[in-house]
């Protein structure tokens, strides 16, 4: 394993074991919500923005998975801290892009690259990524 792999991997367990943004109550009103779930290995995480006038007030994960899933979902919450519906749409699009190995991750995500080349594990990562992609969306659509 090379040295970067490792501090990678450093990253994400940090991650896991301190979760930022874990919550263990559900969102209340104030909240846009939407689950990520990946039935063959039990992942299940719901992501909740609080938005005012386009600008992220708070983020929040609820749920359950793998070591990899936690952690990702974690630094998905502290990678969207203080953005505007615009950075998060263009981090979103800059991780999409990665998941097709058309770009590279910021510095914040730089630990997924220690996923990058297992689709299994990928899908974990994205769980909580792809609920903020339909949170997103249903923006567009209000």
């Amino acid at each position: 394993m090379n040295e970067a792999n490792a501090l990678y991997k450093d990253a994400l367990l940090d991650h896991y074991r301190n979760p930022r943004g874990h919550r263990k109550e559900p969102f209340d009103e104030r909240y846009i919500t939407a689950r990520g779930r990946n039935p063959r290995c039990g992942d299940d995480v719901e992501l909740g923005l609080s938005l005012r006038e386009g600008k992220l007030v708070d983020a929040g994960f609820r749920g359950r998975g793998c070591s990899i899933c936690m952690a990702s979902t974690s630094m998905l919450v502290t990678a969207i801290a203080d953005s505007s519906r615009d950075e998060m749409e263009e981090l979103y699009q800059n991780l999409c892009d990665w998941r097709d190995q058309q770009s590279e991750l910021p510095e914040s995500l730089a630990p997924l690259e220690a996923v990058r080349s297992s689709p299994a594990r990928q899908k974990c990562a994205l769980l909580g990524w792809n609920a903020l992609g339909d949170i997103l969306e249903s923006l567009k659509r209000s």
